[in-house]
């Protein structure tokens, strides 16, 4: 997405809604992609600070990817923890 395509995609609080869903639904065509991130607990991380930041850097770094059309499509390969046999 484009900084010039932004505020007709994304609602700000001082936009009528309704006037603002209108002329989103309006446009020829929207695409849109969601990225699920790797779960993550309290206990991964030393403090709730820790995680909120690790958070915050998760969900600019897939902004930046947004912003660049570098989409994830597919399963992505997350490394799991089996036990011996």
């Amino acid at each position: 997405m484009t900084r010039s395509l932004a505020p007709s995609v994304a609602w700000l609080g001082d936009v009528e809604l309704l006037a603002h869903v209108r002329d989103f639904l309006g446009q020829n065509r929207t695409t849109a992609v969601i990225e699920y991130h790797k779960p993550v607990t309290l206990t991964d991380f030393a403090n709730r600070k820790a995680l909120a930041a690790h958070c915050e850097a998760e969900i600019r770094q897939g902004l930046e990817r947004a912003r660049r059309a570098e989409y994830r499509f597919g399963p992505q390969s997350i490394p799991v923890d089996l036990p011996a046999e």
